[in-house]
């Protein structure tokens, strides 16, 4: 079967191959060191993928077993938000924004006003801790 990875705002093919699934096909585009900025893996279950040396922006490496965690329906429009453990530290993808964790925690609290409280800002800053945690950065939890 014929999978295309398709950029999520405008629809462009990002990669196309014969593969079995999604998760294939993205094995495959990290193979051929596919440009996947912005792709839409919404629904991908990457679990178990082997993508070290993925190309996130030209120069960050993809680092690790099972280096990508997804968190969906998170924030005031239920997207998805990417953490990838790389080379250079742990960076996250939400929305239009793509950045480290120190990064996305400030953007976080700059979107709330600083109030901890608020959904998204507790949705997010866990995300941030819990993929802190899973790529073994206990020195990145902030509570």
């Amino acid at each position: 079967m014929i999978f295309e990875i398709k950029h999520r705002w405008n629809g462009a093919v990002l990669h196309s191959c014969e593969a079995n699934n999604i998760k294939e096909a993205v094995i495959d585009a990290v193979k051929k060191r596919a440009y996947l900025r912005g792709a839409d893996l919404q629904g991908a279950d990457l679990q178990g993928a082997y993508l070290r040396g993925a190309d996130l922006r030209g120069k960050i490496k993809i680092q690790g077993w099972n280096p990508v965690l997804i968190f969906i329906g998170g924030g005031s429009v239920g997207r998805a938000v990417y953490a990838f453990n790389c080379d250079v530290g742990i960076y996250i993808e939400a929305g239009c924004f793509f950045g480290t964790l120190d990064e996305f925690r400030e953007k976080t609290l700059k979107d709330t006003n600083g109030d901890k409280t608020h959904k998204k800002a507790m949705q997010y800053l866990g995300f941030a801790n819990i993929a802190a945690l899973s790529f073994d950065a206990p020195e990145q939890v902030k509570l």
